[in-house]
């Protein structure tokens, strides 16, 4: 959901989807802009864990082909790391 019209929360919306597994078991958090990350921000919260790091190094490459996303965009939750830039994780990707 986008906007202001929230009606549900991330869980509803996981069951609604009618994706297989549990809630538990995927990745989250949220990508977005603002005044504080004009290039863009992907933030995973919970953080991605030492144990999901193969997961997490899968989205941020799949992040890194959307349209928008560049070296400069902010990675915030990815392990123990404080918030990075995208072309520091990924140089080569971008």
């Amino acid at each position: 959901m986008y906007g202001k019209s929230i009606c549900s929360s991330h869980a509803q919306e996981f069951h609604a989807s009618q994706a297989e597994g549990r809630f538990d078991d995927y990745l989250r958090g949220w990508i977005g802009v603002s005044k504080s990350y004009p290039h863009g921000i992907v933030h995973f919260a919970p953080a991605v864990s030492m144990e999901q790091f193969d997961c997490g190094f899968d989205a941020l490459q799949m992040f890194a082909r959307l349209e928008g996303v560049n070296e400069d965009t902010i990675v915030r939750g990815f392990c123990t790391m404080p918030e990075q830039r995208m072309g520091d994780l990924l140089p080569s990707s971008l």
